[in-house]
Order: structure tokens, then sequence, then C-alpha cells
């Protein structure tokens, strides 16, 4: 299926070595091997009434998934106003998948252990779509798979909080580094954290797992990431991984 006609230009999304483009009202992505897990995840999501993920269209001649194009308004994504609603949309997109149960035979990429919730695992700024100033929905879920209990919220945390050290958030826009504790704290509120230390485990063991996952898929040429890992994404990681232990005892005050 194929909505474009021959003559819509094609405008290259993110990293160009991704192969990602936009055409008219669509995107056309490479298919990978867990693409068809994560159609039928986009469509579980779909069926549910959920606007805020991509609609699945097909596969075009060139053998690109075909997606609908979500819009979004640029929002400066540190603010606690989004930084609440972030919060809520993850819940609520979870509640919407607990009632999903991939096939037996899924394939996810990269591979995932089955029985664990299903997630979308890069809950990002830049994955994230927003309308009136604040997020709707989330884009890119080409990593979405089964992961561990709270992932998405823990990679939501360490992004939007963020839990990232203080040259990152002088990068992305803070005149001074935020602090951290009590906007955990508030994340924590607006999704209904119930054992705030769990989340602290699982911050730390989603941050480890995606230094692992850098290093050993990257350095297997498994995309994205190998893409990750030339872009040395691998130092950020362990930056971040850094910051975190080293603030742990004052995150865990703050949120006991």
């Amino acid at each position: 299926m194929d909505e474009s006609s021959a003559d819509e230009e094609e405008v290259v999304l993110g990293d160009p070595s991704s192969g990602v483009v936009r055409i008219g009202n669509t995107v056309r992505r490479p298919v990978q091997p867990g693409t068809p897990a994560v159609h039928g995840l986009l469509r579980y999501l779909e069926d549910a009434g959920f606007d805020g993920s991509p609609r699945v269209l097909g596969i075009d001649e060139a053998g690109r998934e075909i997606l609908t194009f979500l819009p979004s308004e640029p929002v400066w994504p540190y603010t606690e106003e989004v930084l609440v609603a972030t919060a809520r949309l993850v819940r609520s997109v979870q509640v919407i998948l607990e009632g999903f149960t991939p096939p037996p035979d899924a394939v996810w990429s990269p591979a995932r252990t089955p029985g664990l919730p299903v997630g979308h695992n890069d809950i990002t700024p830049d994955n994230t779509v927003y309308a009136g100033g604040l997020p709707y929905g989330f884009i890119d879920w080409e990593l979405a798979g089964p992961s561990r209990p709270l992932a998405d919220v823990a990679w939501a945390a360490i992004n939007f909080v963020p839990l990232r050290p203080d040259h990152f958030c002088r990068m992305v826009g803070f005149s001074e580094p935020p602090d951290r504790p009590p906007r955990l704290r508030l994340f924590c509120d607006a999704y209904g954290v119930e054992d705030r230390l769990e989340l602290l485990d699982g911050i730390e063991a989603c941050q480890r797992d995606g230094l692992r996952e850098v290093l050993e898929l990257g350095g297997a040429g498994l995309a994205p990431f190998d893409r990750f890992l030339a872009r040395g994404e691998d130092r950020f990681v362990r930056w971040d991984l850094e910051w975190l232990v080293a603030h742990r005892q004052e995150l865990e005050r703050a949120l006991r």
C-alpha cells in the first residue's frame, strides 16, 4: 500500500544513515527483523483508540514500511508541565499495553526475553510528539518489545528529568543544572510510582543494559546500535551512569 504520489519529495528525518524519510504525510523506514512484531503492537494501540502512535499503512515499492507521520510543535521538553504530562502519557500507554500479548513466535529487534512487559524502550524528547505545548504521543517504535518492568518509566525519567550530568543540562538549554531530586519526585508523583527505590534500581539497570547493547550490538553491526556506537553514544551512557551512581543517595532521600 502506497498513499504517496511518485513526485512527492523525500525529506530525511533524523540521522541520514538511518534511511528514514518523510514523503507527504507518511514516514518510510527500512524493514528490520522486528518490524512485523512492531506493526502488531502499533495496530493494537490503534485498535485501543490511542492517537499518539503511528498507524501502519503497509510496505512500499522500495520494501520500506509505511507509517503515518505524526505532526509535532517545537517545544522545550524540560518544563515541569512537560515533565508531568510525559509521566502521565507513559502511564496511559502502559495501561493500554497491559492487555497486549505478542504472538509466541514474535521476533523483536534486538532480541528480547519473552513474557516481560512490552514497551517502547526509547522514550526521549526526540521520540515524543507535542501539541499545545504538551506531549501527546511517541514515535520511533523500532526498539519496542518485552523489557524490564518500568523500563519506559526509567527511560522517561532519565531523559526528561533529566538524570544526566551538568554539562548535558547546559547543552540542552538550562542556564544552570536543575535540582534533579525534586524533579524526579514530581515525575514519580505524576506517574504514580509506588516503589520509588525500585525505580532507581530500574534506572541503573536500564543504563547498564543500554551501555551493553551499544557496545555489543553496535559492535556486531546491528541497526540502530551500530549508528549509536559510531556516534560515540557509549560515552554519554557511561557519563549518565556515573552521574546516577554519584547522586544515588540524594535521589533516594528525595523519594522517601
